[in-house]
């Protein structure tokens, strides 16, 4: 279970690093 909130936090932070504009 624990496995599975992190990969889908995972997945959110590189969702919203690719928003981000590139610095």
């Amino acid at each position: 279970m624990l496995e599975e909130i992190n990969k889908n936090e995972e997945q959110y932070i590189k969702a919203r690093l690719d928003e981000l504009p590139s610095w």
